[in-house]
């Protein structure tokens, strides 16, 4: 635990370098450290939140590997909130927007992977169903098969999800 702590310290304070390669790298690691910990890891307070804030900073990045690693450090760190439904979480007020904004598959297919599916995020999930790039409409089609039971989508999304698929 306090390796791994110590370790993604250093990781977030070069995770802003302005090498790219160092960025992605310091990005991928991040991400496999996080997703490598237990469900019970704790980190410091401080941590998580320079962790989170590093990695939400490397979502606008100029280069799509870095956001594609960043989104998959964040997978863990959302928090659904008093509502339960991740509509007030920054995280993944995030992965909706790259959803709809981002012009690399690679990063949107990162982004379906990786996005907690609830009522707030379906809507962004099924509208990837229409994607240009056919291994990110592939991926929307596992997330809803996996993630999503069909009486979670309203009778509009269902339809829309038999049309264009």
């Amino acid at each position: 635990d306090d390796f791994a702590e110590t370790f993604l310290a250093f990781l977030v304070s070069v995770a802003a370098a302005k090498d790219k390669a160092v960025r992605f790298r310091a990005a991928q690691l991040i991400s496999q450290v996080m997703n490598s910990l237990d469900e019970e890891a704790e980190l410091s307070d401080e941590l998580y939140d320079d962790v989170r804030e590093a990695m939400l900073g490397r979502l606008r990045d100029r280069h799509p590997p870095v956001r594609a690693q960043a989104v998959r450090a964040l997978a863990r760190l959302q928090e659904p909130g008093d509502s339960g439904d991740f509509s007030e979480d920054d995280v993944t007020t995030e992965f909706r927007r790259l959803l709809r904004t981002d012009k690399n598959k690679d990063v949107r297919k990162a982004v379906l992977a990786s996005i907690a599916v609830a009522d707030s995020t379906l809507g962004a999930v099924v509208e990837r169903v229409r994607d240009v790039a056919d291994d990110v409409r592939r991926m929307a089609f596992m997330v809803l098969a996996s993630k999503a039971t069909p009486r979670a989508l309203s009778i509009a999304q269902r339809a829309a999800v038999l049309r264009h698929g």
